[in-house]
Formats: structure tokens, C-alpha cells, sequence
């Protein structure tokens, strides 16, 4: 059994996705609702700046939040 951990947003900004892939050998992700309106926020700022967020970086959000070993908390 895994050991469930919590990440905030600015560790899951700095890991890459093999990073978190490798977290996943030995724990739980626990996705919080907090973390997923953190990084959509900081989407939508980009998007009132002017500028839309660039396709990369939703797309690089996308696959760090993979499907697999998470745990998604409900408010």
C-alpha cells in the first residue's frame, strides 16, 4: 500500500513529468481542489494579460495530471 502525498503547486510546476511519474513508485498523489484552481488561475491570468496561455504549457499541465496512483479530493 502506497503512502498518499500532497503537492502544491509550485512542486508540481518545478517537476517534470518523469519526475512525478517516478513519485508514483512510492506514493499516492492526492490532488487537491486547491492545486487544480491554482493552475487554472494562473491560466486564466495569462489569458487576461492579453497573451493566451501557450498550448505547450496547458498541455504539459494536462499529463502532470495523470490518471494513474491519484487520489482527487471533492470540496
Amino acid at each position: 500500500m502506497a503512502l498518499n502525498i500532497i503537492i502544491d503547486k509550485s512542486t508540481f510546476q518545478s517537476l517534470n513529468y518523469d519526475e512525478l511519474l517516478r513519485l508514483t513508485h512510492y506514493y499516492k498523489h492526492n490532488i487537491t481542489p486547491v492545486l487544480v484552481m491554482e493552475i487554472l488561475g494562473d491560466l486564466k491570468k495569462e489569458e487576461k494579460d492579453g497573451k493566451p496561455p501557450s498550448q505547450n504549457r496547458v498541455i504539459d499541465f494536462a499529463t502532470k495530471l495523470f490518471p494513474t496512483n491519484t487520489i482527487v479530493n471533492m470540496h
